[in-house]
């Protein structure tokens, strides 16, 4: 059997089975992120973390948890649970030993959620709109139904925080987990740099609404997935930030097209380069200038 070294390793190290022989401390490494790259990659094999006399073994068939064991009676996802709380000590990986007297067969999220359950919850890593992973990724997780109501939340493109928010105490942890797990992915999108122009003719809430090209706004709400009402405008030359509604125009280019109005309350000026981009909700005065 072979012996690899895992640390300052790459996750192209441990798929391609190649060794590293640097210094392997568990301190210095995201003991659920290891768990992932050797179930990603298929890993059949035991990973062993060494603390002083004690030694706890983690074994995985073709990427599958099969079995954990502690340095006491100990096993499972209880196991996990105890290393998370104090990451320490050493470890490495064999290769291709087999599991002696398989008692689990989970996916790796499944058996580190689990584990997540056994702790107090970890906080949210962002506060925005979250993406949620593949299905298949959430298959064998175990939940009910008000948390498969918030999982439509995040689908939905509802901020975190706004969810984690909510009266029912069973949604900020589940939200933590999640996203320690990276089963809910924060949603990115691009900022636009648009140039402020006179809007002669706007439609809708005329006087009050900004206009983008229909082009930019499409792919906002496909990258936020949901409705777009607010931007945030930032000027270029000022730094200064604004928060307006928002509304798709045909044709619009890289313009931001505002009413004289809007020009008006903001300061703005046709001409100024400016980077925009969407916002959920409100959070301040309309326009809102900081």
């Amino acid at each position: 059997m072979v012996l690899f070294g895992l640390a300052c390793w790459s996750a192209h190290s441990l798929l391609t089975g190649k060794a590293v022989s640097q210094s392997n401390d568990l301190e210095s490494f995201d003991l659920i992120e290891l768990l992932s790259v050797l179930a990603k990659g298929a890993k059949t094999g035991a990973l062993r973390i060494y603390r002083g006399q004690q030694i706890f073994t983690l074994w995985l068939s073709s990427g599958r948890v099969r079995r954990m064991d502690g340095a006491g009676f100990d096993t499972g996802a209880a196991v996990l649970a105890q290393l998370l709380e104090d990451p320490s000590g050493r470890f490495h990986f064999e290769a291709d030993e087999v599991v002696p007297f398989p008692n689990l067969d989970q996916s790796h999220d499944a058996f580190a959620y689990a584990a997540l359950k056994r702790m107090p919850p970890p906080p949210l890593k962002f506060d925005g709109p979250g993406r949620l992973e593949s299905p298949e990724r959430f298959a064998e997780l175990t939940l009910d139904l008000y948390e498969q109501e918030v999982l439509r939340g995040v689908a939905e493109g509802k901020p975190l925080s706004e969810l984690a928010a909510a009266r029912d105490p069973r949604a900020a942890p589940l939200l933590g987990r999640l996203t320690r797990l990276r089963l809910i992915g924060e949603r990115r999108t691009r900022v636009a740099r648009l140039v402020v122009q006179v809007q002669r003719q706007a439609g809708g809430r005329q006087g009050s609404s900004a206009a983008i090209d229909e082009t930019i706004f499409r792919r906002w709400r496909e990258a936020v997935g949901g409705h777009i009402e607010y931007i945030q405008v930032r000027e270029e030359r000022s730094g200064k930030v604004y928060q307006m509604p928002v509304s798709a125009a045909a044709d619009a280019g890289t313009s931001l097209q505002l009413s004289p109005e809007l020009l008006i309350r903001t300061g703005l000026r046709a001409g100024d380069a400016v980077l925009v981009r969407p916002v959920t909700a409100l959070t301040g005065a309309e326009p809102n200038s900081s």
